[in-house]
């Protein structure tokens, strides 16, 4: 969730699509190419599903699986979001 909270203060998502925008974001900072910023926004979609399944519980099989890659989840967003604050104060 610390993740989470890093990423929408950083970017500050306003509409009803947060996963999308925080995506695109993240890409259009970060990312030097098309290629990258496909990886990126993949990279942070499935970050935000793991986090919608903590946040909305395990109610069904694809969220308990999708709680069980939390450490993943974790280790492909932190370096981004390590990047994004690098980023934003230099």
């Amino acid at each position: 969730m610390d993740l989470a909270i890093v990423f929408e203060r950083l970017f500050k998502p306003r509409g009803r699509s947060l996963s999308r925008e925080l995506e695109n974001a993240a890409a259009d900072l970060l990312a030097a190419d098309d290629v990258e910023k496909a990886s990126i926004r993949e990279q942070m979609r499935h970050f935000y599903k793991v986090r919608s399944a903590i946040i909305h519980g395990p109610s069904d099989d694809k969220r308990k699986r999708l709680i069980s890659q939390s450490g993943r989840a974790w280790a492909v967003g932190e370096p981004i979001a390590r990047s994004a604050v690098l980023k934003c104060i230099s």
